[in-house]
């Protein structure tokens, strides 16, 4: 419609929708379906070597993540960059404390 149209193009429409930030709930949910289907390291049972599949799949994540984003470690706090074992909970603390810039998991520079 004209109306609808013309108050767009005056602003007086608001968008309902927010793009630089994504809420917990959804941040939560995002971490609960890594954990379904990628399984969680040292919890999810299955043959000999699931676990080690299973970290080493979260570990090419960080890897690349850390690569890509020109930093040592995904959180805030310490760590061994030689130390790949909690890459599962690097990408998840991450991801949930947003201390990694929001920026950074929604668009590659």
């Amino acid at each position: 419609m004209y109306s609808k149209r013309r108050a767009r193009e005056r602003g007086q429409v608001n968008d309902v929708y927010t793009y630089d930030e994504i809420p917990e709930g959804l941040r939560t949910q995002v971490v609960h379906i890594w954990g379904d289907t990628i399984g969680i390291p040292y919890v999810t049972s299955g043959p000999s070597g699931t676990t080690q599949k299973i970290q080493s799949t979260y570990q090419q994540i960080a890897k690349i993540l850390r690569r890509e984003y020109r930093v040592f470690t995904l959180t805030e706090t310490n760590r061994d960059p030689d130390e790949d074992r909690h890459a599962f909970d690097e990408l998840k603390l991450g991801f949930l404390r947003r201390e990694t810039p929001i920026e950074s998991w929604t668009q590659l520079n």
